[in-house]
């Protein structure tokens, strides 16, 4: 892959990480590294309390510091690591959120894609990935809680072309399994288009559905089951790269949440350092 194409498929997988996980169908050849450093912030004075559209009392922000390794194992196969530090800001609120604000160390992820179709053969890639998801060590059962404090295992199956004229697409699908709260199911589509050597655009949308069945305030709901609500959402969000050098790329990203189920309607925008070695 040319390297101000590969830039944007980077660019385009770290938009998509502000929120869900997302992986690339490409992986990095064998012996050779890729590492993404991001800061993601996400705000919101709305939210769905089951399909129902409301104000917050309060804005409510998150901040995410991620760092994403990635390590050719051979051509074809490669290490996926993902750590960070996330911190949620709110008021305090009897009962919703009794400490306001809640932190800590983000869920982390492990895991491996194999490449079974590559861009040598000039036909689209196709990608298995296979991760592990462990639960990171913050509070639950607030209001802006960081995560649901869960582990469990993804499948993914991802496909991507990057045509010669610089135009490329990206897509996937994920399932995320569970023991205590609702697995998920995860479609993320991107587009983007190189500008020259060194700069690049694109779009993406992800939408992210649960098999969950308790709504935030319907029957049997209390704040200690906010992991265990039906949690869904769809977004669409724009992006950027920039070369700095042949192994170094800034980008900027985007986007915010159009639709869901008991999840805050949020904008979020995020900031990222890309690098190959």
């Amino acid at each position: 892959m040319k390297q101000n194409t590969l830039w944007l498929a980077l660019s385009l997988i770290a938009s998509n990480a502000a929120l869900a996980d997302s992986s690339s169908p490409w992986t990095p050849a064998g012996a050779s590294s890729e590492l993404s450093l991001r800061i993601a912030r996400q705000e919101a004075d709305r939210f769905f309390a089951g399909s129902a559209e409301m104000p917050l009392p309060a804005d409510l922000t998150q901040n995410t510091y991620t760092i994403d390794y990635s390590y050719g194992l051979s051509d074809r196969l490669a290490l996926d690591v993902r750590v960070g530090y996330t911190k949620s800001d709110f008021i305090t609120v009897p009962g919703l959120a009794p400490n306001g604000g809640l932190s800590g160390g983000q869920d982390s992820r492990i895991g491996v894609r194999y490449n079974f179709v590559g861009t040598e053969d000039e036909l689209p890639t196709l990608t298995i990935g296979l991760a592990a998801l462990i639960a990171g060590n913050y509070d639950v059962g607030a209001l802006p809680a960081v995560g649901d404090g869960e582990s469990g295992f993804e499948i993914a199956a991802l496909v991507g072309h990057a045509f010669d004229s610089g135009f490329l697409l990206s897509g996937g699908i994920t399932r995320r399994q569970f023991s205590d709260v609702p697995d998920e199911t995860i479609f993320n589509l991107g587009a983007g288009l190189s500008l020259g050597d060194s700069a690049s655009l694109g779009v993406f949308y992800q939408d992210v559905s649960s098999n969950g069945n308790l709504d935030i305030g319907g029957p049997g709901f209390s704040p200690a089951r906010f992991p265990e609500v039906d949690e869904e959402f769809s977004l669409w969000g724009i992006g950027g790269s920039f070369s700095v050098s042949d192994s170094l790329s800034i980008g900027l990203d985007y986007g915010r949440k159009f639709d869901g189920k008991n999840t805050a309607k949020s904008d979020f925008i995020s900031v990222s350092a890309s690098t190959t070695f």
